[in-house]
Formats: structure tokens, sequence, C-alpha cells
């Protein structure tokens, strides 16, 4: 049997976002299911299309790119609070070579793209909350990517100042990855800022 919150417990979730009249969440509860996933649960694979926007409520996701050799990298994580998703793929139902995978339990609201379609068509009030939603999601995406493009010292010490929680569930492989440089020039310069362990 699917679980679901409350109408009171989806608009505390989401009034930080566009403060909406408790009957739109009375109208949105049953297309918004609680799904729990054990932890290294892959959501989606790569190659393949995005379905669902996530919701994380507990626990934290990942979206990781593939690696020819060992652990793929992870290049984005998503903790409470913040939608999971390939949001192009899910925009565009395209394919798309990441992987969203869970990095402990999780518990996530699930929004499927045929429901997106519904609540945005017959619930008044919502294309509101999906513009907001979706305009922090560009925000966090736009602040996590400039990181990458700073030069390396620069770089990791924002990383570690704005994305702390982020920033520590990220490998010294995956920030070689996501800073373009090798794992050696990585840990060297992680020592170096007393950033290492």
């Amino acid at each position: 049997m699917e679980r679901f919150l409350t109408a009171e417990e989806l608009k505390k979730e989401f009034d930080h976002y566009y403060r909406l009249d408790i009957s739109v969440y009375e109208q949105l509860v049953p297309h918004l299911p609680l799904k729990s996933y054990p932890k290294s649960t892959e959501l989606k694979g790569t190659g393949e299309t995005e379905h669902y926007a996530r919701y994380v409520f507990k626990g934290a996701v990942a979206m990781l790119y593939p690696s020819e050799s060992g652990r793929d990298f992870r290049v984005r994580i998503f903790k409470k609070g913040m939608v999971a998703t390939h949001l192009e793929s899910f925009t565009h139902q395209v394919p798309s070579p990441y992987i969203i995978k869970t990095l402990e339990y999780s518990v996530v609201l699930e929004l499927s793209t045929i429901a997106e379609k519904h609540v945005l068509d017959k619930i008044q009030g919502v294309t509101n909350l999906s513009t907001a939603i979706n305009r922090g999601i560009a925000q966090d995406y736009e602040a996590w990517h400039n990181i990458f493009n700073l030069p390396l010292e620069e770089g990791l010490l924002k990383l570690a100042t704005d994305f702390p929680y982020e920033n520590g569930k990220l490998s010294i492989k995956d920030k070689g990855h996501l800073f373009k440089c090798s794992v050696s020039k990585m840990r060297r310069t992680l020592k170096k800022l007393g950033l290492m362990g």
C-alpha cells in the first residue's frame, strides 16, 4: 500500500518555496507518493530516461556519472529538502548518462511525469509552486556548477564553505573529476589547504 504525507505535512515542506492554501495540498496528496529506498538503490540507470522528480524527505541521493574503472563519479548530492532528478532528462523525456542512486536509507516524494502534467493542468495554484521550485533548482544548480569553473584552490575552499554537507560526500576521485584535474593534484591541493580528512 502506498504511503502519503498529509496535506498539512506537504504544506509545511513546501511553504518556503511558495505559500499555497491547504486546499491545494489536499488535491496534491495523491500525486506525491512517499517511497522508501535502502542505501545504494539505483533509481535511474545510465542511458535511461528520467521519469520522476524526487523530493528528498529523508536521507541523501546522488547523481553519478559512469566511470570506466572503479566507482562511478558523484557529481551532485541531493540532501533533505532538495529535488533529486536529472532535470533535463525529466523535462524533455530524453535518455541521459547519469545515474541517480541513494547514498543511505532514503525517503522521497515521487512526482511522475504523468502526475506532473495532471497537477499542472488540473490543480489551481500549483503552477506558482512549480515555478518557485524550478527556480530554486536552477539557482542551486548554478551555484554548484559555478564552483567548478573557479581556480582549483578557490573552488575547493568555496565548496567546503558553501556546500559542507555535499563536500563531505565527495571522494578525492569525485573532486578530481568535477574540477577536471588528477587525483594526485587534488590530494596535494587539499593537503595544502588543510582540507584533507
